[in-house]
């Protein structure tokens, strides 16, 4: 009988060898959750701070595009007030005015010069 208990107790050895908490198995899948939680932290980090700068560059376009708007505003309006002055200096009445101003006078007759058929080169 006690042959059977030194074999009992060898067979319960090589199993609690085999079958303990200091298996490398369970080490490793610790060591791999750790890595993957610490790659998951960097991945969220690195995401937070490229949606910070794209963010912060949205903004600044928003900014440059109303600027742009209004100086579009501006210059049509410029536009409009150049046309209009354009339009002014160029009737009639101003420039008639005009030629009073420096003392152009009108003319009365127009002559016409009138050229025969003969002066024209031929080929």
């Amino acid at each position: 009988m006690n042959q059977f208990i030194k074999r009992k107790n060898h067979c319960n050895d090589y199993f609690a060898e085999k079958h303990s908490d200091n298996v490398p198995r369970k080490r490793n899948s610790v060591g791999y959750a750790l890595i993957f939680n610490r790659l998951l932290a960097i991945l969220a980090i690195a995401s937070s701070i490229c949606y910070i700068f794209m963010a912060n560059d949205l903004s600044i376009k928003g900014i440059v595009l109303n600027k742009l708007k209004n100086e579009t505003l501006a210059l049509k309006e410029e536009k409009k007030d150049l046309e209009l002055r354009m339009t002014e200096l160029e009737s009639f009445g101003n420039i008639s005015r005009r030629a009073q101003e420096i003392k152009m006078v009108k003319v009365d007759k127009i002559e016409y010069i009138s050229v025969g058929a003969d002066t024209v080169a031929k080929k």
